[in-house]
């Protein structure tokens, strides 16, 4: 089964602020929407209230601990076993946070990273940032412009 790590990050590994994004990069909203359009995403509680709502064209399922843990517009899971029995043969997109990256990386076929080529502030970090097991298939590289105030890099990796 495909399951694919979509996520952004920064130098450190950075991958969050506050419940939120530490950036505003338009390119990668738009990366993200073209990885995830049609496909099942995962992602944590945190993040599903951070969005605040199902995210359009996608099969949202979120994990929680909390049995009692309910997600208008999406299906809720209290473990990784029963999450991945239930999985679409197609596989699975995983969108955040690092306790589900966590708990998925060693299960990951494939991971789409956005890399903002800065040190930034925040609270969330990607279990592994320096990807130790992966190699790197296909890097795209932009510099900063109007609407990007950083350096930043499409990249897919695989495991090694």
């Amino acid at each position: 089964m495909d399951i694919t790590l979509v996520l952004a990050m920064d130098d450190d590994g950075l991958i969050g602020a506050a419940g939120g994004l530490p950036w505003r990069m338009p390119a990668d909203l738009r990366h993200f929407r073209e990885l995830t359009m049609g496909r099942t995403i995962v992602m944590g509680r945190t993040t599903w209230q951070s969005i605040g709502r199902p995210l359009d064209g996608r099969d949202n399922w979120v994990l929680s601990r909390d049995p009692s843990f309910e997600a208008d517009g999406a299906r809720v899971f209290t473990d990784i076993d029963s999450l991945l029995a239930a999985a679409p043969t197609s596989g699975l997109a995983v969108i955040g946070g690092a306790r589900v990256y966590e708990q998925l990386m060693p299960k990951a076929t494939r991971i789409e990273l956005t890399r903002i080529h800065a040190r930034l502030k925040g609270d969330a970090y990607f279990p592994d940032p320096a990807l130790e097991g992966w190699r790197t298939t296909d890097l795209v590289v932009h510099q900063p412009d109007s609407r990007h105030a950083w350096p930043y890099s499409f990249q897919t990796l695989v495991p090694r």
